[in-house]
């Protein structure tokens, strides 16, 4: 009965240094982070509420990403002041090695022989917002522009040929507000109000994203109608962006559309831009539409873009259609790897990407 006890106690010992050295892989994580929160120079303090700042929004994905990883660790070893070890099941439950490092400004993740870029050296944050004073604006080629509010809306799988969405709470006059659909079943989906003109349309698969834009007036009502055949499938979201270059705003833009194989990852759709044409101060905005809803938790996991918002319409029908909107303010930087949108279970997908230009000040 005591060698019982003995073995027992033991036991429990061990389950709890254990966790004495989970919590201490925690605690390191943290602080490795802290470091490199420091090495880029971001400051939350200079953000306004409006800016959804492309670094809070990666700061978010790199925490949701450790989390991910540490959840279902196996093991966790600390090999340096900058570098550590994390042993998990994949989706198959072969044991794989996920390595975090820090050096040269940048945290890299490696799974597999693969390297991600979480985040490299960018400017401070006073360079991503636009609260410039008068002398200020008057020094500035052009001013960026910034998402300010979205909506949302989508389809029930119903018999209807219209759909409702709001006009954002926090639009202000003078703003561009920009409709973007995704869509299934059906050829084209129009705003059915005057003052809306279409700047962008693709397909393929059977998929498409359709954007249309107008500016806000005061005498803007405060929703708007969208028009398409009965029983399509529709997810929409309306973005208000400030700043915007008047009459046409749009830059360049680019579409593609495929087919993704969930355990191939060079199928899943890819982030577009046209370095030659975005600047530091250009919105990249890049739509994804795809059949059902296979982003994982709801979430584009794209590397460096911010999700403003994903919409499923028609859910849990034969004619679920999902739109993600992503975005973020200048050029990708150099990275070793492709960004893609994760897909947790094979489909057709279309993408369409739209450079949004700032107003001369």
């Amino acid at each position: 009965m005591l060698r019982r006890f003995s073995w027992m106690h033991q036991r429990t010992f061990r389950s709890a240094y254990t966790l004495i050295e989970l919590v201490s892989a925690v605690t390191s994580a943290t602080i490795l982070l802290l470091g490199l929160a420091t090495s880029v120079g971001v400051s939350i303090d200079v953000l306004d509420d409006a800016s959804e700042d492309v670094e809070v929004g990666q700061a978010k994905r790199i925490e949701d990403q450790l989390h991910t990883d540490l959840r279902y660790a196996s093991t966790f070893q600390i090999l340096g002041p900058t570098t550590v070890l994390i042993e998990r099941p994949d989706s198959t439950g072969t044991i794989e090695s996920v390595l975090y490092q820090t050096g040269n400004d940048q945290l890299t993740r490696s799974v597999g022989g693969n390297v991600q870029v979480l985040s490299s050296q960018s400017p401070s944050a006073t360079n991503y917002t636009d609260s410039l004073n008068a002398a200020e604006l008057a020094t500035q080629s052009n001013v960026r522009p910034r998402i300010r509010d979205f909506t949302t809306a989508q389809t029930t799988g119903s018999a209807d040929s219209a759909l409702t969405i709001q006009v954002p709470d926090g639009a202000r006059t003078g703003d561009l507000l920009m409709v973007v659909c995704g869509f299934r079943n059906t050829f084209d989906v129009l705003p059915l109000s005057s003052g809306w003109t279409r700047s962008h349309y693709t397909a393929g698969n059977y998929i498409g994203i359709a954007t249309d834009y107008s500016y806000k007036e005061d005498a803007t009502p405060s929703n708007l109608t969208i028009g398409f055949y009965p029983y399509a499938d529709v997810a929409a979201v309306m973005l208000a962006i400030e700043n915007p270059k008047s009459n046409w705003p749009f830059g360049w833009a680019g579409a593609s559309y495929g087919s993704s194989d969930q355990s191939v990852a060079s199928t899943h759709p890819a982030a577009i831009e046209n370095s030659s044409t975005i600047d530091t101060g250009t919105l990249n905005l890049n739509f994804f539409a795809a059949a059902g809803h296979p982003f994982y938790d709801s979430g584009t996991r794209l590397s460096g873009f911010n999700d403003a918002a994903v919409v499923t319409g028609s859910p849990w029908t034969y004619g679920a259609c999902t739109l993600a909107t992503t975005f973020r303010t200048g050029p990708l930087p150099s990275l070793e790897f492709t960004p893609r949108v994760q897909h947790r279970y094979s489909t057709d997908w279309v993408t369409m990407a739209v450079e949004v230009e700032g107003a001369n000040p």
